[in-house]
C-alpha cells in the first residue's frame, strides 16, 4: 500500500514539499510523493486519473542538482582540474556525489538544505549488498553486474579520495 505523504508524512517530508512548493512545483500536480507502508520505499502515487500526455510533475531547472550546478562550484571545479592535471577524468556520478558532499557540508546555507536532509542516509542496492548476498542470486549475469556496479563504485570513490587528498584546502 503506497500512502501519499500529505496526511502521513514525517515533518522532514512535510517541509520537502512544502520547499518544493514555495520554488514552483505545483501544487495541482496529479501524483504526489508517497512512501510504501510495508519497505519505507519512495515512489509516487496518482490521486486521481491522469490523461494520456499529461504532464506528471514539472520540477524548475533551478530546483535540480546537476552537472551545470555542480560547474558552478570552485570546489568541484579544483578536483577536475587536478584530475586534469594527472591525466584523470571524473564522471558525472563523481562531480555529483562531490557536489552532492559540498552542499551538504554547508549545512542551512545551501539552497538545496531542505532536499539534502530529506535523502536517505542508506540504500539497499546492489552496490551494497554483501558477496554472500549477490551470489544468492543465482543468475550469472546479474551477480556479474553487482560485482561490476560494486567495483566501479569503489574505484570511483577511492579516485576522489585521492584527488581530494592531493589538493590543497
Amino acid at each position: 500500500i503506497w500512502l501519499p505523504w500529505d496526511g502521513a508524512a514525517t515533518h522532514g517530508e512535510r517541509q520537502l514539499l512544502e520547499w518544493a512548493f514555495s520554488h514552483g512545483v505545483a501544487r495541482d500536480m496529479p501524483c504526489r510523493p508517497a512512501l510504501c507502508a510495508a519497505s519505507g520505499c519512495r515512489g509516487m502515487v496518482a490521486m486521481r486519473a491522469i490523461a494520456e500526455g499529461e504532464t506528471i510533475i514539472s520540477i524548475p531547472q533551478h530546483l535540480l542538482m546537476s552537472a551545470d550546478t555542480a560547474l558552478q562550484s570552485a570546489e568541484v571545479l579544483a578536483l577536475m582540474a587536478r584530475a586534469r592535471d594527472v591525466g584523470e577524468h571524473l564522471c558525472e556520478r563523481q562531480i555529483l556525489a562531490l557536489h552532492l558532499l559540498l552542499e551538504r557540508q554547508m549545512g542551512q546555507k545551501s539552497k538545496w538544505s531542505v532536499f539534502i536532509t530529506s535523502i536517505p542516509l542508506s540504500y539497499d542496492t546492489l552496490e551494497y549488498w554483501s558477496e554472500h548476498d549477490v551470489t544468492m542470486l543465482q543468475h550469472a549475469p546479474l551477480i556479474l553486474m553487482a560485482q561490476t556496479r560494486r567495483t566501479n563504485m569503489r574505484a570511483e570513490f577511492t579516485q576522489l579520495l585521492r584527488l581530494s587528498a592531493s589538493t590543497p584546502a
